[in-house]
This record gives structure tokens, C-alpha cells and sequence, in this order.
């Protein structure tokens, strides 16, 4: 009996198998072939995951390694860089500043910075937050904006050359920019440094303790161990690639750096309407603001792979609205150089996966996808 215990502590714990298992048998089995299966297959080294049912983490770790050049295993701890996943922080963010009545979604956004605007004054005297917090103002993005040096408030002025390629709010334009915009509008309206307010609101209140602003890149990186990192599959072998410098100013964006368990925090905090561990840190009200949907986004940019009329892929503020197995779903994903996210949430069923690999393909979102399939039926209970 010694010896069975033994074997069950050594499989179960940091061997990057699961950090926290408690999914039935029959299913970790299941999850565990395929994701190895996809590995062997796509040649990505790694991947990180968790599953939250019924409001309870079920599962947290990792199959492959974090660094090919190691072997290093993935465990729940492994630091991962979750790229646009950071886009529902912000938006979150500016949520809890207009619960507060600092801002309000629907005043235009020269209301808090007058200098704000486009090419075309019309449109930029009605813009408002909520329009770019749902990628509905008509401008295209700005791909010159990754890895400047400017700050965000200069980055932000020069908004004043873009020129409309859309009518404003008559098509989904998926656009860093608009959020790069409103965390300069939160740093104005706090008088705090965006990134200082995202801490304080969010990710120390949620006890995030692994999650902070960075690239990774530099020669001082806050992770130096435990660090997922980017790869790069070529001629159907993989190899390890540099991370890249990517620049504060885009923050509001895609640069937070967290791991699973973190993550599984903020799909908590999700999942009960704006609370964690009795704290209530944004009302039921104004969380369900951000998950209602605001403008018909294209499924390219979404997770769904159920593609009709009656739900199209949608976009809230900050997080795309699907529909998956006939229940409603929330996510994010994020891509940064060699490393994709997936951040997944049913408000309506108490269920939510988050998914990281390194490699930027999109196995993050068929592992989101095959956790969604393999709880179906449980899943279709009331």
C-alpha cells in the first residue's frame, strides 16, 4: 500500500504531468493522450492548462517541457507570457474606474483627453470608450506601435494620422491601439500609473502572485526559472527563439506575464460575477457589461467552431462571446513571439479552461476545444 502511494505522489506532483488532479481517471486519460498526441504532432515542446468545474480547479499543470533545450517539464507555476489575454485587465480595469463614475463607457474619449482624435474630426468628436473597447471605431491597427520606445502618451497622439478604412462601428476591426488608448486614459483619470492600477485593482486583490508586466526580454527579467519559453517550428523541428522586446506602451494590450494557477484566480473571479473569496471587487452589474455583446466580430478572430446565423461570434469589451455546444462562452487569446494563450469561461455553467503553449499555433485553442467536448455531457446538466 506504501508503495502505491509513493508511485500516485510521484506522478501527480511538478512532474509537469498535473500540479492539481482531480478530474476523473477516465478523462485525465483521455485529455493526457490527446495533448500528447498534438505535441508529437505540431512538434510544439509544451503546454500549460487548467480546468475549473462546478467552481472548483480540477486540474492544473502542464504536458512537454518549457524548454526544449532542457527538457525542463511544464508545471501549474510556469511562467508564460499571455499576450492579448491581457486586453480583458484593461477593460476590467476601466470597468471598476467607471463604477467609481470616474469614466463612463459612453462618453467620447476627448471627454477625458481632448487631444484624442483621427484624420477625420467627425468621428473623432463621438468616439468613446466603449467603441474601443470593441474594435468598432473604423481604424485599422498600428503594427508600428509593437517595440517602440515612445511612451504611450506620445504613441497615443499620433493616433491623429489614422485614417478610417471602416464607416465608425459598422465593422469589427480587431485594434491594440484602442486599448493602448484607454490605459493612457486610465493613467489621466487616476493619476496613476496604468500598470500600478491594474496591480492594485486586480491582481494583488486576487492574490495573483506571479503575474506582472513584462516581455521577458532585457537582462533582468523577473522570471529567471520556471519560464515557459518561446520556440519556433521549422522544417518540422522545433527551436528555441530569443524573447522580444516589445515595449511598455502596448501594455494595456498584451504584456502581462502569468502562470496557471494565476490564471485559474482570474477565471474564478470571472466566473462569480467580479468577486473572489467574498470580496466583491466589481458589481454584478458592471461585469455583465463586459460580456454583453457590442459588435458582430469575424470568426477568424474567435475561438467558435459552431458557425451559424443564430449566435455569430461576437465581441464584448475586451473579451469575444461564442457559443459552444449550444452554452454561452467568454474568452480571450493572446500571441506573443512564441507563445499563444487561450482564456475560456461559461458564466452560465460555473466552467472555464485556460490554456498556454510555446509555440504560436493554435493548439492553445484545441485543448480549450477538447476540454469543452470531453465535459459535454456533464456539462448539458441543469
Amino acid at each position: 500500500m506504501k508503495k502505491l502511494i509513493l508511485i500516485s505522489a510521484l506522478l501527480f506532483s511538478f512532474n509537469g504531468w498535473a500540479d492539481v488532479m482531480k478530474m476523473d481517471q477516465a478523462k485525465y486519460t483521455a485529455l493526457k493522450s490527446f495533448a500528447d498526441k498534438r505535441l508529437r504532432e505540431t512538434k510544439i515542446p509544451g503546454a500549460g492548462l487548467g480546468i475549473i468545474k462546478d467552481g472548483k480547479v480540477i486540474f492544473a499543470g502542464g504536458f512537454g517541457a518549457r524548454d526544449l533545450s532542457t527538457g525542463e517539464a511544464v508545471n501549474s507555476q510556469t511562467a508564460y507570457l499571455i499576450g492579448s489575454s491581457t486586453k480583458s485587465f484593461t477593460s476590467t480595469t476601466m470597468a471598476m474606474l467607471a463604477q467609481d463614475g470616474i469614466v463612463d463607457w459612453d462618453k467620447p474619449v476627448r471627454t477625458y483627453m481632448p487631444s484624442f482624435g483621427f484624420k477625420d474630426e467627425y468621428v473623432s468628436s463621438r468616439v468613446t470608450l466603449r467603441d474601443l473597447a470593441s474594435h468598432r471605431s473604423g481604424v485599422e491597427d498600428e503594427p508600428e506601435w509593437w517595440g517602440s520606445k515612445l511612451s504611450r502618451g506620445e504613441l497615443v497622439e499620433t493616433m491623429n494620422t489614422f485614417e478610417l478604412n471602416e464607416g465608425f462601428r459598422a465593422k469589427f476591426q480587431y485594434n491594440n491601439a484602442g486599448f493602448m488608448t484607454m490605459g493612457h486614459v486610465v493613467t489621466l483619470m487616476s493619476k496613476r500609473k496604468f500598470e500600478d492600477v491594474v496591480m492594485q485593482r486586480i491582481v494583488k486583490p486576487l492574490g495573483m502572485e506571479n503575474t506582472v508586466w513584462s516581455d521577458l526580454s532585457g537582462p533582468n527579467p523577473p522570471y529567471k526559472e520556471n519560464v515557459s519559453h518561446p520556440h519556433v517550428v521549422e522544417n518540422g523541428k522545433a527551436r528555441k527563439v530569443p524573447f522580444e522586446f516589445e515595449g511598455e506602451a502596448i501594455r494595456p494590450s498584451g504584456t502581462l506575464t502569468s502562470n496557471v494557477d494565476d490564471m485559474l484566480k482570474w477565471l474564478k473571479f470571472n466566473l462569480q460575477k467580479g468577486e473572489l473569496n467574498g470580496e466583491r471587487l466589481l458589481s454584478i452589474e458592471n461585469h455583465d457589461e463586459l460580456i454583453t455583446p457590442n459588435m458582430i466580430a469575424s470568426y477568424e478572430d474567435g475561438l467558435s467552431r459552431e458557425k451559424h446565423a443564430a449566435w455569430q461570434e461576437m465581441y464584448g469589451l475586451g473579451w469575444f462571446l461564442g457559443n459552444y455546444n449550444g452554452h454561452r462562452g467568454v474568452h480571450h487569446g493572446g500571441s506573443s513571439v512564441g507563445t499563444l494563450s487561450q482564456v475560456f469561461f461559461m458564466p452560465d455553467k460555473n466552467f472555464a479552461v485556460v490554456s498556454f503553449v510555446n509555440v504560436e499555433t493554435y493548439l492553445s485553442d484545441e485543448l480549450v476545444l477538447f476540454v469543452i467536448d470531453l465535459y459535454k455531457d456533464e456539462l448539458e446538466k441543469p
